[in-house]
Formats: structure tokens, sequence, C-alpha cells
């Protein structure tokens, strides 16, 4: 699963739940944003909120979020 978002601000946040499935464990997730890889997150539990960007200048952006 991927998703690519553009935003306007200075940052981006996103709310994510994991269930487990088949194999269970942790959802990984790759972050890249304006074009730059970040560190990747895990998702564990419900709800769980995650900044993806922070800090940025002013203006538009793009993140993109990608399921590992």
């Amino acid at each position: 699963m991927r998703v690519i978002a553009r935003f306007s601000g200075t940052d981006a946040t996103v709310t994510l739940s994991q269930s487990d499935g088949y194999a269970g464990g942790p959802s990984w997730f790759d972050v890249i944003v304006d074009g730059v890889t970040q560190a990747p997150f895990a998702v564990t539990g419900e709800h769980e909120d995650h900044v993806l960007a922070s800090g940025l200048v002013s203006g538009v952006h793009v993140v993109e979020i990608d399921k590992r």
C-alpha cells in the first residue's frame, strides 16, 4: 500500500491502526518527504499518531508513505 499526499503547511501527521494479520507483528512504513527518505516507523496498536514531517518551510510539500 502506498499513499502520496500533497499538503500546504509546515507539519504532517498520520493516524494509523494495526490489525494482526496472517503473520502478526507490527506494520512497517517507509516515509519520503519532498523526495527525501525519512526514518521508517512501525505501527503496533490502535489509533497511533506518527509525525511524518515537522519544521518544514511554509508552503506546498509532498509526503509519501509506503507499507513494507
